[in-house]
């Protein structure tokens, strides 16, 4: 009889075992997600600093900009799901911005990576303009 309950107790350990197994799997993967989605995020805001700095220079439009993005993203075409850009040139500032979607590895996950960059327009401005004394 006694070897019967040690046989069932020897059963009975399994169920631990499956159970951090999974939960280490699982824990494993968010992690991976965690390091895609702030490397997501970090291309995405390279590749807006780099568009909105080729709008900028002087002569630069929206072209030059929306051109830059696309090759920086071209080198991650599996990192960022349906990237959509905005690049916006008006007569002071450039502006852009950047979505995209992150693989999800983790199930019920789903990572959106937004990146904003902006700064004025190169251009040679008068001294009457710039705020200075004639």
């Amino acid at each position: 009889m006694n070897r019967t309950r040690e046989r069932a107790r020897e059963r009975g350990d399994v169920a631990p075992t499956v159970i951090l197994t999974a939960l280490t799997v699982f824990l494993v993967m968010f992690v991976i997600q965690v390091g895609l989605y702030f490397h997501a995020r970090t291309v995405l805001n390279a590749a807006a600093e780099d568009g909105a700095r080729a709008a900028q220079v002087r002569g630069g439009q929206t072209a030059d900009g929306e051109a830059t993005i696309d090759q920086i993203l071209a080198g991650s075409p599996t990192l960022l799901a349906d990237p959509t850009r905005r690049v916006s040139v008006d007569a002071d500032t450039v502006t852009v911005v950047l979505t995209a979607r992150v693989p999800s590895l983790v199930p019920f996950w789903s990572g959106t990576v937004t990146a904003r960059s902006s700064g004025p327009v190169e251009r040679f401005r008068p001294e009457p303009e710039r705020g200075g004394t004639p």
